[in-house]
């Protein structure tokens, strides 16, 4: 009977076949990622991993969608965790003459299509391993985290920190670094300065 049920398991897909396929699916920002997220969500599922999901409207009326996943007996409630795996599932609009950038090809060993660096290639290695692994066990308080809209100021992010969904000790977050671990990213910052006085040119500052 063991044996049967081995013959009926359907083979865990290549990294190669994830990526393929998560490039095949438009998910620029300004549409709903709620087709990636689905497909994520499949995988998960099949290797028994639980996930909870938080959908809000963007300003534009786009549903978008955060989401949350633990291995099997972990309690997805609890929000601190020592290790989260942060991966977004948007990318920014490919120029409209690469007529090929949601049909992915593999050219001298590298395979190319929207988002297959930035970052879909990050999140295909990601369901590879956790469908390869065992979810009894892995170590306790490991989370994966897909968000939305970092493309247009890291919003997906930006609501689950607000909400106090997930508080982890340790992040690693998969955008491109040319496969050298780095221990922070660019970022910015936004500020409004304020300068009181009056006018004058440095060659005649009394005038």
């Amino acid at each position: 009977m063991a044996e049967q049920r081995c013959r009926k398991r359907a083979p865990v897909k290549t990294v190669v076949e994830h990526l393929e396929n998560l490039i095949r699916i438009p998910s620029v920002s300004s549409t709903s990622n709620r087709p990636v997220v689905e497909y994520a969500h499949q995988v998960l599922q099949e290797a028994h991993w639980n996930t909870r999901s938080m959908t809000h409207v963007d300003a534009a009326g786009v549903e978008k969608i955060n989401l949350i996943s633990a291995p099997h007996g972990q309690d997805l409630e609890e929000t601190g965790v020592d290790l989260a795996f942060v991966c977004h599932t948007d990318t920014v609009p490919h120029a409209a003459d690469w007529t090929n950038a949601l049909d992915p090809f593999v050219l001298d060993g590298l395979l190319y299509g929207c988002g297959a660096c930035d970052v879909k290639g990050f999140l295909a290695c990601l369901l590879t391993a956790i469908s390869e692994s065992n979810s009894g066990e892995l170590q306790r308080g490991l989370r994966l985290v897909l968000t939305a809209d970092v493309g247009i100021g890291c919003l997906g992010a930006k609501r689950l920190i607000d909400a106090d969904s997930i508080k982890a000790r340790r992040i690693v977050i998969g955008e491109p670094t040319s496969l050298h671990p780095a221990r922070a990213g660019k970022g910015y910052c936004l500020a409004e300065v304020i300068i009181l006085g009056e006018e004058a040119h440095s060659a005649h500052p009394l005038q």
